[in-house]
């Protein structure tokens, strides 16, 4: 918490050069010094009223000064240090050459990202906490994620990831607590909040340390269908707790599809499309826009288009 007040600078051995500035709160003044602060006196040291000492009407330019103290217990994140700044006063204590100015850049990098990540950490913990004691409902918004979304701006697809991986930290300590210390970034959290548990995270969050995030995603996929003492029941009940399909227009006025199916049924899907994409497609001819073939055009159609217009095939 920074904190800082108006105050006049001491007068006597301290006080060189004399005038009003910026005081510290938690100053005092030194040997032989003395304050009169508030804004009385500052309005009478700028009327020229009576009232002040002898020698300190003559007001300076002032010379602010700040007092920064430790942060409220239990914030996670300390403060980053001060921005690399090149000046006369401080170029001897600069890295000589131009790698080890890279080198500083660098470090100061990782340690903004370190404290943004142990942030991170505490934005979860209070949205947990907020989602669950319903803060969202009184404003009538229809869930935690738009809440968040209508107030701090956030895409909401993103906001939704937030809030699920806010509700999955509650259960997981340990990699809530490397967050904190800012060992583990959002990225790797959200990858490891889909299959970490509270006995497996033991195992997972020092692999996360050690991983990148991309590779880590690859891990968790891996993990989450190998049968860790669990039995084909409880890897079967979650493949089916997956299951989902939305469809939802956009704002072109298209239908966006979005879906995870159990095996068997993405099976059976994908064999009634490719049934239906080959009855539409054959080679050198395209799909026209108000439906039947036409002869080829400009730009062949791609994977992806032939399995949109089939699936309207599926449909009729």
């Amino acid at each position: 918490m920074v904190q800082f007040a108006w105050g006049i600078r001491p007068v006597g051995a301290c006080a060189a050069p004399r005038g009003i500035g910026v005081l510290p709160a938690c100053d005092r003044a030194g040997e032989g010094g003395r304050y009169q602060g508030g804004s009385a006196f500052f309005m009478r040291a700028l009327t020229g009223e009576p009232g002040l000492p002898t020698g300190e009407s003559d007001l300076l330019a002032p010379e602010p000064s700040l007092c920064v103290r430790e942060p409220a217990a239990g914030y996670a994140a300390q403060p980053a240090s001060s921005p690399l700044r090149v000046s006369a006063e401080t170029s001897q204590s600069l890295p000589d050459t131009e790698d080890d100015v890279i080198e500083a850049l660098g470090e100061e990098i990782c340690t903004l990202a370190a404290h943004i990540s142990a942030a991170t950490q505490r934005l979860l913990e209070l949205l947990a906490a907020f989602d669950r004691r319903g803060g969202w409902k009184a404003g009538g918004h229809r869930s935690c994620a738009h809440w968040l979304h209508f107030r701090t701006g956030i895409d909401l697809g993103a906001c939704r990831e937030k809030v699920r991986v806010a509700r999955a930290l509650e259960g997981l300590p340990e990699t809530r607590a490397s967050m904190g210390r800012g060992e583990l970034s959002f990225s790797k959290v959200r990858a490891l909040t889909r299959v970490a548990t509270e006995e497996t995270e033991r195992e997972l969050v020092p692999i996360a340390r050690k991983l990148a995030a991309a590779e880590l995603e690859k891990v968790v996929r891996s993990w989450s269908e190998v049968d860790r003492g669990r039995d084909e029941a409880e890897i079967e009940r979650r493949r089916h707790a997956r299951r989902y399909l939305s469809v939802a227009p956009d704002g072109a006025g298209m239908y966006v599809v979005r879906g995870c199916l159990p095996p068997e049924v993405g099976a059976l899907l994908m064999r009634a499309v490719e049934a239906a994409s080959d009855a539409l497609f054959r080679p050198g001819e395209t799909w026209g826009a108000t439906g039947g073939r036409r002869g080829p055009v400009g730009s062949e159609v791609t994977p992806r288009q032939r399995r949109a217009d089939a699936v309207g095939l599926l449909a009729e």
